[in-house]
């Protein structure tokens, strides 16, 4: 039997149950944070006498062991591991998420990556916008301010309008700039068909496993070319980021099944903290004026929602 639960998307109206979605939701982007810093760790060289990874090759071996971990966990013979209700859904949200992947990965080589990640802050307004139309999630007053306060503090850390404004990297971008754009829109799908898959029922372990049988032969590719010798001081990390990797999927989508995604929009911002801290407390990365503002404008953000009657 599966030692993860299905979890219900029933009642999602009470209180109670959004704030479930929020605590996994909240979890999920602390696992992506701690990722992010081990993959740093682990493609800087930064451990003593060992050869640095391609980021492709470590978010391969990453989605390989997640995938193993997460098919494991199921506990049910093989022949059930595919079986779902809901396989149109299933594979309509891998296609989104995979073409989001594969255009993110022509984004990133083909032009500067701070510039990418500065175009992909428009996603969290796109998922929103589609919650609202194709899911018919209602935007509460209360929660319009929390999404603007929360998307308006991640502007204040991340700043993407200064990397925008380099004429020089620009100039030489040209109509590459929409790949990130459109890499973000097929990311939104995947999140919206993701709710939807929760509202009829589909569990959380069932769509983690999915979006990983789609992950490990996309990040096959790249991880081969840019391949370098794994040594024994890097499993230990390695297998760290692949749990947190399946745990993290696994919370996002059982976050789908308690809670709207408008809802959970600005708590997905707590990574940009989470991240920014792990950045100053490992990487002697400076905190400035920009990150504490930010950071006290997502929390009032989640306050208003704390709040909310």
């Amino acid at each position: 039997m599966s030692l993860m639960k299905k979890h219900s998307a029933k009642h999602l109206s009470t209180k109670e149950q959004q704030w479930k979605g929020a605590s996994w939701k909240t979890l999920a982007s602390i696992s992506f944070a701690i990722i992010s810093g081990i993959v740093k760790v682990l493609s800087k060289g930064l451990l003593p006498e060992v050869t640095p990874l391609s980021v492709y090759q470590i978010i391969f071996v990453e989605n390989l062991i997640a995938l193993i971990i997460t098919v494991m966990i199921q506990g049910k013979p093989s022949t059930n591991i595919f079986k779902t209700k809901f396989r149109h859904l299933q594979i309509i949200r891998v296609l989104f998420a995979s073409s989001g992947i594969i255009i993110w990965y022509m984004a990133i080589c083909l032009i500067p990556i701070t510039q990418a990640i500065a175009l992909s802050f428009i996603g969290p307004v796109i998922t929103i916008i589609g919650a609202h139309f194709f899911l018919k999630e209602k935007l509460s007053h209360a929660r319009i301010i929390s999404i603007v306060l929360s998307i308006v503090g991640s502007f204040v850390i991340i700043r993407p309008d200064l990397i925008l404004v380099e004429k020089s990297k620009m100039l030489s971008t040209g109509i590459l700039f929409l790949l990130p754009i459109i890499s973000t829109i097929f990311f939104s799908g995947s999140k919206i068909i993701a709710r939807k898959l929760a509202i009829k029922g589909e569990t959380a372990i069932k769509m983690t496993i999915y979006i990983f049988i789609a992950l490990v032969p996309l990040s096959f590719v790249p991880a081969i070319i840019n391949w370098e010798p794994i040594s024994i001081q890097h499993m230990p990390l390695l297998i760290t980021i692949g749990l947190l990797a399946a745990a993290s999927q696994w919370m996002t989508a059982t976050s789908y099944t308690y809670a709207h995604i408008n809802f959970l929009t600005p708590f997905s911002f707590i990574r940009l903290i989470i991240g920014t801290i792990i950045g100053w407390w490992i990487f002697d990365e400076n905190l400035n004026i920009q990150f504490i503002a930010g950071s006290a404008l997502i929390v009032v953000s989640i306050i208003i929602l704390t709040y909310k009657k």
